[in-house]
């Protein structure tokens, strides 16, 4: 028994420590995008402490990438996307505490209409209420996923849209979609590149 305890605090410290090293790098990550946002706004004309401004900061960023209206339009989209995919990722979460509870039968938290306990035969049987009730899961997952593709595409566009516009070549561009850290550190720290105000997109026409 000794011997088990051991490797049961063995094996919790291990996974703390490793979930705390997670959660070390990811915020240090998160601090280096904002300090590179805030050399990328410097370097494109704006005041670098504007970075630190939420929301505000994301729309000048865009707005390196893109003409003003094409800018507040991608701004718009991905914080619509944003707030819907969060508004129903909590909702789906919830909804799943109630849906998918793993446990034995005769537990006081069993539920016979969970996916778990109807797949391995000892759950109710299903009827169309409960049909129903995977269906809503199911499009709610398939929104979910669309809205992640819809947000990757938005900021795809965006990053190689602001890389374009600081000069740098169709391969780092297309980078730019998928490792924007890698483009938006060159771009802050290589001064060879620099912004180019004639570069940048126009979705939307400007008009005076």
């Amino acid at each position: 028994m000794p011997g088990i305890l051991t490797a049961l605090i063995g094996i919790v410290v291990v996974i703390l420590v490793i979930e705390m090293i997670i959660l070390a790098i990811s915020s240090i990550l998160w601090i280096y995008k904002i300090i590179l946002k805030c050399l990328i706004l410097s370097k494109g004309g704006e005041d670098g402490w504007k970075g630190l401004i939420p929301f505000y900061s994301t729309y000048l960023y865009n707005h390196l990438g893109f003409a003003h209206k094409t800018a507040v339009l991608f701004f718009i989209m991905e914080m619509v996307a944003s707030a819907v995919y969060t508004v129903i990722y909590g909702v789906y979460r919830i909804t799943d505490q109630y849906i998918e509870v793993i446990s034995q039968p005769g537990s006081s938290t069993y539920n016979p209409y969970s996916l778990s306990a109807i797949l391995s035969g000892s759950g109710a049987n299903i009827n169309w209420t409960d049909t129903t009730v995977y269906i809503i899961s199911f499009v709610v997952a398939g929104i979910l996923i669309l809205l992640n593709i819809f947000l990757f595409i938005i900021k795809g566009i965006k990053n190689y849209a602001v890389s374009k516009a600081f000069g740098m070549e169709t391969g780092f561009c297309i980078c730019a979609i998928f490792l924007p850290v890698i483009t938006n550190s060159i771009i802050a720290f290589n001064h060879n590149y620099e912004h180019m105000e004639y570069c940048v997109t126009e979705f939307i026409p400007e008009y005076k």
